[in-house]
């Protein structure tokens, strides 16, 4: 059963002032993730009193959910790769004022897919984390794009065996400069749809990201649904979580 030996982690992993993931705690943490994940204090660590301790990003908590994208419990970020746990992502279109679709190239040493391209910014959700609210902080740390709320477009189950996950898509309009992050991203450029098109074939893209850039332009295609809502009713059903 891949959910018999979830890692709960130490004690000290699970700090309450630090590490409570809640949805409170994690609406209104403002730091990086990954920054506050890799904090030890002294008082956790007795053994390097006084001395704070970077973690590996492997330690990162997720939550693990269903086929029916309900969390059913949490393991590092490390277990998650390892046994290909079932996950949560968020995805980021960014596009300019011209419609061009902001493309990169991820880094070598990322743990999944590296070096390929990917027409979205994103990336895994923190335990407790919420689809939005993984998408705001993707956007900050991947692109140094702050301001734009991200709007949903549509939740999508991945099932490709190196990485399967649910995922939300969002999208953005920025104006501003685009600030890669070095760690994350080694080149990036804004494309437009025609200019991408022709390097589809070409390229290798993170075929997760591809699959969801291929239903988003089938769904933009699409004529808009005729609302049949009787008035005063609200329309669609809820949107990411």
């Amino acid at each position: 059963d891949p959910l018999g030996e979830l890692v709960e982690g130490p004690a000290w992993f699970l700090h309450a002032s630090m590490l409570t993931v809640s949805y409170n705690s994690v609406k209104h943490w403002r730091m990086s993730r990954t920054a506050a994940m890799a904090v030890r204090f002294a008082e956790d660590h007795p053994t390097r009193p006084g001395k704070v301790e970077v973690l590996d990003p492997g330690d990162e908590l997720m939550d693990v959910v269903d086929e029916q994208d309900r969390v059913v419990g949490q393991a590092t970020r490390r277990e998650m790769r390892r046994r290909k746990l079932l996950h949560r992502f968020s995805a980021i279109l960014c596009r300019d004022p011209a419609g061009r679709l902001y493309v990169h190239r991820r880094t070598e040493d990322k743990d999944v897919y590296p070096g390929m391209y990917d027409m979205t910014a994103g990336g895994v959700l923190g335990a407790g984390e919420s689809y939005l609210e993984a998408a705001r902080r993707e956007l900050a740390e991947e692109l140094g794009v702050v301001g734009p709320e991200p709007r949903f477009l549509f939740r999508h189950r991945y099932r490709g065996q190196e990485n399967p996950s649910w995922s939300a898509l969002f999208e953005v309009t920025w104006d501003g400069p685009v600030r890669p992050q070095a760690s994350e991203i080694a080149w990036g450029a804004y494309l437009s749809l025609d200019e991408l098109a022709a390097r589809l074939e070409r390229w290798p893209f993170c075929p997760d990201g591809l699959e969801l850039y291929r239903r988003w332009r089938l769904t933009a295609a699409r004529p808009a649904p005729v609302s049949r809502s009787r008035p005063g009713r609200v329309g669609p059903g809820p949107g990411p979580r």
